[in-house]
C-alpha cells in the first residue's frame, strides 16, 4: 500500500516494519515512526501542519515508484531474468 500510495503522490507513515521499509526512506518519500501510538500522531500531526513537507514527500515517492516499480521497468527486470536463465 505504501508504493500504491506513492504512486497517487500521497505520503506515507509507517513504523517501517516489513516491505514498507524496502521503499519508504524516512523525510523522502515517507515518514518512519517509532511503533507507537504517540510517535504515530506526531508523525500525522507534522503531515498535516506542513503541507509543503506532505507536498514534498508525495512527488519523491511517486518519482521514487516510477523510477523502481513502472511497467517498463519491471518487465525490463523479468526479461533479464529469463534471458539468463534460457
Amino acid at each position: 500500500t505504501a508504493i500504491e500510495a506513492g504512486g497517487c503522490e500521497v505520503p506515507t507513515i509507517t513504523f517501517g516494519l516489513g516491505g514498507t521499509s524496502e521503499f519508504v526512506v524516512n523525510g523522502k518519500t515517507g515518514v518512519i515512526v517509532k511503533p507507537d501510538t504517540g510517535a504515530l500522531a506526531e508523525g500525522l500531526i507534522k503531515i498535516l501542519e506542513d503541507v509543503d513537507f506532505a507536498d514534498g514527500l508525495g512527488k519523491s515517492a511517486r518519482e521514487a515508484v516510477i523510477e523502481r516499480y513502472a511497467w517498463p521497468v519491471v518487465s525490463g527486470r523479468f526479461d533479464r531474468l529469463f534471458r539468463s536463465l534460457v
